[in-house]
C-alpha cells in the first residue's frame, strides 16, 4: 500500500533551515508538509539517556533508529564509505530538529573579507554578494534564534542594530585565560551564542549547564524543534520517520513527487507545488544522486556533475591543560569568549582564520 500526501510545500528535513521555512510559510497560511527521517527527541528521556551512557558524545542522548542511522564520533565507519586518502569524520543527527540538538550554539557572523578572500588576502575567490547585502539577514536570523552578545563587541561584522539579548557572562576561566593571553598580545571578547541570557521566545536563560554539546536540558540553547513547534502551531503537519529515497521529476524538468518509506518497509509519496530539500549537507545530495531516472541519468540536478563534490566542513581542535591553580571550568556553556585576533589579518593570505 502506497500513502500519498498532498501539501502546497513540502519539506524534506526538519533542522534550522526546514524547521524555519516551514514556520514562516506555515505563518503564511501556506499548506506545509514535513518530512523528517528521524524520530520526535523528547528533552527529558534525552537527558536520562544521556546521563546513563558511557560514551558520551554528541549523538548519546539520542535515540538510534535503524532505518536512519546517522554516523557517530566513536564508530564513523558504520555510516560513511570512505574510499578516498582521507577519512570524513562529521557527526550529525537525523532527528526532528537535526543536528542544534548538539550544537555550540556559536553563531559569529562572517566578515567582510571572509566574502572577499581573493580581494583582500589574494587566495580563494570572491563571493557574488557583499556583506552588505547579506548583513540584514543576518539581523533576522539572529532574531529568530535568539542571540545573546555583547554591544561592545562585533568580532569586525558591522551590525545595523544590536543582538536580540545581552551577552552571557564571561566566566571565571576565561578571566584567567585573559590574563595568560595579555601577555602574548592577544585579547578575549565576550562571544556571541544562540542561547537565552534573558527569557525569550518562551524557553528559558541558561543557567550555566555544561552540557550543551550535547544537550541543552532546559531549551536555553536554540535547537531547530522550536520552528519545527511554531510550524506545526501554524498548520503545518509532521511527518516523522519518513526516509526520503527518490525525488521524481516531471517532464518539464521540476520535482513531481517525493518518494519516501517508513520503518515497517510502507511506501509513501508526497507532492506539492513547491519541494524545498533541507536534509543535509550529507542527506540533501545523497538524496539527489539516489534520484537517477530515465529523465535524470546522473540523479536530479546534477547536469553539472558537481553534486556530492567540494564538500566543506570544520575543523575542531580541543585543547587540555594542567594549571597550578583551580581554574573551575565546567561553570557555563561550552562557549564564553574568544581571542580576537584568531579571525583576520594579513595572516589570512597563509592560513586560516579560527573561529574562537
Amino acid at each position: 500500500m502506497t500513502d500519498t500526501l498532498e501539501a502546497d510545500v513540502v519539506v524534506i528535513g526538519s533542522g534550522v533551515a526546514g524547521a524555519l521555512i516551514a514556520a514562516k510559510l506555515a505563518a503564511a497560511k501556506a499548506r506545509v508538509l514535513i518530512l523528517d527521517a528521524g524520530p520526535r527527541i523528547d528533552r527529558v528521556e534525552a537527558l536520562s539517556t544521556y546521563m546513563a551512557s558511557t560514551d558520551k558524545g554528541p549523538n548519546a542522548p539520542y535515540p538510534r533508529v535503524a532505518h536512519a542511522p546517522s554516523p557517530d564520533i566513536n564508530a564513523f565507519g558504520n555510516y560513511y564509505i570512505n574510499t578516498g586518502p582521507d577519512t570524513f569524520r562529521g557527526v550529525y543527527l537525523r532527528a526532528v530538529g537535526g543536528s542544534t540538538w548538539h550544537w555550540t550554539g556559536s553563531v559569529l557572523r562572517y566578515r567582510p573579507s571572509d566574502l572577499r578572500m581573493k580581494s583582500t588576502f589574494g587566495v580563494g575567490i570572491d563571493w557574488p554578494i557583499s556583506y552588505d547585502e547579506l548583513e540584514p539577514f543576518y539581523a533576522a536570523a539572529e532574531r529568530e534564534l535568539g542571540v545573546a552578545g555583547s554591544r561592545a563587541e562585533t568580532f569586525g561584522a558591522p551590525r545595523s542594530g544590536d543582538y536580540p539579548m545581552p551577552p552571557i557572562p564571561p566566566t571565571y576561566l576565561d578571566g584567567v585565560v585573559g590574563e595568560a593571553v595579555a601577555k602574548l598580545g592577544m585579547s578575549l571578547a565576550v562571544f556571541p551564542q544562540a542561547r537565552n541570557s534573558q527569557a525569550y521566545d518562551k524557553r528559558p536563560a541558561c543557567c550555566g549547564n555544561a552540557s550543551c554539546v550535547p544537550l541543552c536540558p532546559i531549551g536555553a540553547k536554540y535547537d531547530g524543534s522550536v520552528h519545527v513547534a511554531k510550524a506545526e502551531a501554524a498548520g503545518a503537519r509532521l511527518e516523522i520517520n519518513a526516509v526520503v529515497h527518490a525525488l521524481d521529476v516531471g517532464a518539464d524538468g521540476r520535482v513531481e513527487q517525493v518518494r519516501f518509506r517508513r520503518p515497517d518497509g510502507q511506501e509513501g509519496t508526497a507532492r506539492g507545488r513547491i519541494v524545498v530539500l533541507a536534509a543535509h549537507a550529507i542527506e540533501s545530495p545523497k538524496i539527489l544522486l539516489m534520484s537517477k531516472s530515465e529523465r535524470t541519468p546522473n540523479g536530479v540536478a546534477n547536469s553539472s556533475d558537481a553534486v556530492g563534490r567540494y564538500l566543506m566542513g570544520q575543523i575542531d581542535q580541543g585543547t587540555r591543560g594542567l594549571t597550578r591553580d583551580p581554574i573551575y571550568p565546567y561553570r557555563g556553556p561550552v562557549i564564553t569568549s574568544a581571542i580576537r585576533e584568531f579571525r583576520d589579518g594579513p595572516f589570512r593570505a597563509q592560513y586560516s582564520a579560527i573561529g574562537t
